[in-house]
């Protein structure tokens, strides 16, 4: 049993057996009381995080908000032209923490409302303890149930982070923390059963967890997909195509693209990446402002990436593999990108000719894709 399994048993174990003993020394209805309040008091967390996360983040600090503190100390060098898109990846941390200090503080508000109304309704009634007691355990279980979710979820994102590399390297080990993340047994919990349980509980988690920011709604499954596309993305950054394309680097390149997924990106961790890519114009001397990574399939352009590097490389081609050349680019969602880059395949001439043909015969091809395909076969 890992270390985070024993936590998550030890909370739950507390809680319910803590709830069961009050319960029966309660009574049943003091029970019931006390259970409507720990009730109110998730609810209130849940509906009130977002607003107390925007005050927090409006406190002054030194002469400036929070927000604009934390900023202004996270985003340094290089990092200060991705604040905008990386920003809501902090945020939804800072909201997840917020949550779970309302939770307690409602919590400790509730205990005190109980008081009052037990005082007025159930004065000096104890009867039916053991009913009591169960009703008493129930609402140590939901109390903790909320807290271990939370954690479950955590654990799930932590894992996905853990298999990123940053530089070559392993980005756990590059800002020291795989010690503690093989120590704490975040891999071997997400395995267990007692996880594929609470995780029936993940909608707790995605309401604690999702963050309006900007007018935009985000979640942290979201962020830290985006966070791991985005370093694979670097991944093909150090690919050597110095000297062209050849089979080594397209296999490398292809292999990167179906590591960052399978088909499209979610529709959250997209727009993620379509505002870094924004950001990369004041940074690269091309221009991505009509790059939509939406509608990328990354399965279809290592396909395509494939495909177009083995027909550069026969002498004779024939019609059926140009034609499964095109449609594989119209599949794939790329052409946005070929528009942007000065990306091109060297092919024989009379293999030219035919993808002129096959491009120009497409009707689901505009004339301006037609033009980008054209001139990424180098046919124009």
């Amino acid at each position: 049993m890992s270390p985070l399994e024993i936590i998550v048993f030890a909370i739950l174990g507390f809680f319910v057996i803590l709830g069961f003993l009050f319960g029966m020394f309660r009574g049943w209805k003091k029970s019931s009381i006390r259970t409507c309040s720990i009730l109110v008091a998730v609810v209130l967390s849940f509906l009130l995080k977002n607003k107390a996360t925007y005050i927090l983040l409006d406190v002054k600090i030194e002469e400036q908000t929070l927000k604009d503190y934390l900023i202004s100390n996270i985003f340094t060098g290089d990092l200060e032209k991705f604040k905008d898109s990386l920003w809501p990846l902090f945020q939804v941390i800072i909201s997840i923490v917020v949550f779970l200090l309302l939770l307690v503080i409602f919590m400790i508000l509730s205990y005190i409302i109980f008081a009052i109304i037990a005082s007025i309704f159930a004065r000096g009634e104890k009867k039916y303890r053991l009913v009591g007691g169960v009703i008493g355990a129930l609402s140590g279980f939901v109390y903790s149930f909320v807290l271990i979710s939370v954690l479950t979820g955590f654990s799930r994102n932590v894992e996905e982070l853990s298999t990123c590399e940053i530089n070559g390297n392993n980005l756990f080990e590059e800002i020291g923390i795989e010690t503690f993340y093989e120590e704490t047994g975040f891999e071997q919990y997400n395995d267990s059963e007692a996880c594929k349980v609470i995780s029936k509980g993940d909608f707790i988690f995605q309401l604690a967890s999702k963050t309006e920011v900007s007018g935009k709604e985000y979640c942290l499954d979201d962020e830290v997909l985006s966070v791991k596309t985005l370093l694979k993305f670097s991944a093909i950054t150090s690919v050597d195509t110095s000297e062209g394309l050849n089979s080594q680097n397209v296999k490398e390149i292809s292999d990167v693209l179906r590591s960052i997924s399978d088909g499209k990106l979610p529709e959250g961790v997209a727009t993620v990446i379509n505002d870094v890519i924004k950001e990369l114009d004041d940074l690269v001397d091309i221009d991505l402002s009509n790059v939509d990574i939406s509608k990328i399939d990354f399965n279809e352009a290592a396909n395509l990436l494939e495909q177009g590097y083995e027909i550069s490389t026969k002498e004779t081609v024939t019609e059926e593999e140009i034609k499964e050349v095109v449609e594989t680019a119209v599949k794939s969602g790329v052409i946005d990108l070929f528009n942007s880059v000065d990306a091109k395949l060297e092919l024989e001439p009379e293999t030219k000719d035919k993808v002129v043909s096959e491009i120009e015969k497409n009707t689901d091809l505009s004339d301006e894709d037609k033009n980008a395909l054209l001139d990424f076969f180098g046919a124009k």
